[in-house]
């Protein structure tokens, strides 16, 4: 037996928390009205915290300390709008394991994107690279 999505029943994902929001029903999908809400919903969680990096940045420059800071953000999980007829996180589909990371460093170029595999362990070392710290002997990851 298979769920509407096409994923077997045994699957039995049914988008944790959000079942308990207001306005979404205890079973089946959202309206389409609903869906368009929770999409722009998302965007503007994300266009707000663009924002508010900005202001960081700004405010680091004009304090003029922005040469001697390390800005590392990252989010625990992605999230799904309506991929595969899902909504939240909880599922180990590519969308919901995409997680944000953003570093901010004196003497890197930004606007880049790193098209290659990278995992929260490879924080560590890279953190150890900005700061001109040495690397101790038990350390995983890889610096970016």
């Amino acid at each position: 037996m298979f769920f509407p999505h096409g994923l077997p029943i045994a699957f039995n994902y049914t988008w944790g928390e959000m079942r308990s929001y207001y306005g979404i029903p205890k079973k089946g999908p959202v309206s389409d009205e609903t869906a368009l809400q929770l999409i722009r919903g998302y965007y503007a969680c994300v266009s707000f915290i663009d924002a508010q990096v900005g202001r960081l940045l700004d405010e680091l420059e004009k304090l003029g300390v922005a040469d001697n800071t390390i800005i590392v953000l990252w989010g625990d999980h992605g999230w799904q709008l309506g991929e595969h007829g899902f909504w939240c996180k909880h599922t180990n589909f590519e969308v919901a394991s995409r997680t944000p990371l953003l570093v901010v460093a004196p003497r890197v170029m930004g606007g880049r994107v790193s098209r290659r595999l990278v995992e929260y362990i490879d924080i560590y070392p890279t953190l150890c690279d900005l700061a001109g710290l040495p690397k101790p002997a038990h350390l995983q990851g890889k610096s970016l």
